[in-house]
């Protein structure tokens, strides 16, 4: 779901709820408190995908969330990459790169999908991580 379509619908039930509490019956704090959260909600929805960003190197990539980095996988800690959906029945996420990979001795499994980067970047890391 896009975060416009988010938006919409946020929109959609705030009004329905003002416009039934116009009716006659006010609003308590309980119900303010509600709407204040619902709406934080739906922005966090909106706007934190747009944090994310991917750097690819040489032979690395690293992964940042608004300027903080998380996570950084050299080529040589790779174990396995896979293109294909990102979850099982394609509920929507798309297609990408599943990507296991080894951290301090432990295995460990992520994601880079096309619809947050694009299929040039996906081609990218897939270039870069590739043994």
């Amino acid at each position: 779901m896009t975060g416009l379509t988010v938006l919409a619908i946020v929109c959609i039930l705030t009004i329905v709820k003002v416009v039934n509490s116009a009716s006659g019956v006010a609003m308590d704090s309980g119900q303010w408190i509600g709407i204040v959260l619902f709406w934080a909600c739906g922005l966090a929805i909106t706007i934190l995908p747009f944090g994310f960003t991917l750097e690819v190197g040489d032979d690395y990539i690293k992964s940042y969330f608004f300027g903080f980095g998380y996570g950084k996988i050299g080529s040589s800690d790779i174990q396995a990459l896979e293109y294909g959906d990102l979850f099982h029945g394609n509920l929507g996420f798309g297609e990408g790169l599943i990507i296991r990979y080894i951290v301090n001795g432990q295995s460990k499994t992520t994601s880079i999908g096309e619809r947050a980067y694009g299929k040039g970047a996906i081609e990218e890391v897939k270039r870069v991580l590739a043994p």
